[in-house]
């Protein structure tokens, strides 16, 4: 069995060259930041100068676009065994799946709206908000109320009811039942 050549391995991300303090960095990164192999980073840079654009459109750009998405799936479904069509790339585990497991039934695609939103309030404010608060109170104030962000959100969770091994049905039975509103039509007339 032939072994892995880990140099070879390590020299396929740019990032892993960098140092700090002529130390070797080390990257702990979540799946906020994971670290990209050069040929991810030649394919995006790619798609950003030839192809991107709002997919269906009546561009060129959005034809590559579409055939770029599409050439995605094929190789996926290769690798998976199935139907190009049966592949989809969609939200990240946070905004799509977690949602779903933590609301009740009763409130399930509102939660999901909210904690959407919020991911995106989110990177709006480590974007744009984040430097502007560095500015202004510099980098050790602005870490500082980071902290604080999240030292709130723990106490939050600690006073927020905990549903102590309970079933989403079991939680969604005790709301109460939401009824459906009777929506207008143009002609005046109610429908349900």
């Amino acid at each position: 069995m032939p072994s892995l050549d880990l140099a070879w391995v390590r020299a396929q991300f740019p990032a892993l060259a960098e140092t700090v303090h002529d130390q070797t960095a080390i990257f702990f990164d979540g799946p906020g930041g994971t670290q990209v192999p050069q040929r991810v980073i030649a394919a995006i840079g790619d798609y950003l100068i030839h192809a991107n654009a709002n997919t269906h459109g009546a561009f060129a750009t959005s034809a590559r676009s579409d055939a770029i998405i599409a050439d995605a799936h094929a190789a996926m479904a290769d690798l998976l065994g199935c139907d190009p069509d049966e592949v989809v790339f969609g939200p990240n585990m946070t905004t799509f799946v977690m949602p779903s497991e933590i609301y009740p039934v009763a409130m399930r695609a509102t939660g999901h709206g909210i904690s959407a939103g919020v991911g995106k309030l989110g990177a709006f404010i480590g974007v744009f908000l984040f430097p502007l608060l560095e500015t202004g109170l510099g980098l050790r104030g602005t870490l500082l109320l980071t902290a604080g962000v999240s030292v709130a959100g723990l106490a939050l969770t600690l006073v927020l009811p905990e549903p102590s091994g309970r079933s989403l049905e079991e939680i969604a039975a005790d709301l109460p039942a939401i009824s459906p509103v009777p929506l207008e039509t143009a002609t005046g007339k109610a429908s349900a």
